[in-house]
């Protein structure tokens, strides 16, 4: 399954990260990874002969969908671990993009917000200037829904921080620590 969710990892239509074209060529390699979780993804395979498969995916990544302890078992549990020959590898890469997401997304009071996208306005519109990127991706205040905003839910606060908090206990992992450590002073306040 770990190398089937990998394709969550991608953009939709496998454009280049940064691309804001929509007509830019489709990337090669891994020029269309941002190494998240993105919004959704799903395929699907034909029940008879002949028939069609498909797969779709999203250019939308909420830090409310990451999964940092996923990513650590698929990249560092034996049993877990994909047998494709990049699989662990990928999930390795994913862990650390995870936590530098959450690390982006950390606002000065320690709560975290929004997400990022590869398809800005769900067409790979142009950033406008200033716009905050995230390895090339449009900081978006509401990933995906706008009315009413997909940021709007605590569950995704108290979700996200508990898979943070569970990494930390697992693995003793400083960014988790650092990223708790604020998150909890919020809390508090």
């Amino acid at each position: 399954m770990g190398d089937f969710v990998r394709l969550a990892m991608f953009d939709k239509y496998f454009k280049p990260i940064g691309a804001q074209n929509v007509n830019a060529a489709g990337a090669t390699g891994y020029n269309s990874a941002h190494y998240l979780m993105s919004w959704y993804f799903a395929w699907g395979g034909p029940l008879e002969a002949n028939n069609w498969a498909w797969r779709i995916g999203c250019s939308h990544n909420h830090f409310g969908y990451q999964n940092p302890v996923a990513a650590y078992a698929l990249s560092e549990t034996e049993e877990l671990k994909p047998v494709t020959a990049n699989g662990a590898k990928d999930w390795g890469k994913s862990l650390e993009r995870q936590l530098e997401f959450y690390t982006w997304l950390q606002s000065a009071e320690g709560g975290i917000a929004g997400g990022a996208t590869n398809s800005l306005n769900g067409n790979y519109s142009a950033y406008p200037s200033g716009t905050a990127t995230f390895y090339g991706m449009a900081y978006q205040e509401h990933p995906v829904y706008h009315d009413p905003g997909s940021n709007q839910w605590f569950g995704m606060q108290a979700w996200s921080m508990e898979r943070i908090a569970e990494l930390y206990y697992i693995d003793n992992n400083e960014m988790a620590k650092k990223l708790l450590d604020k998150w909890v002073r919020l809390g508090k306040k």
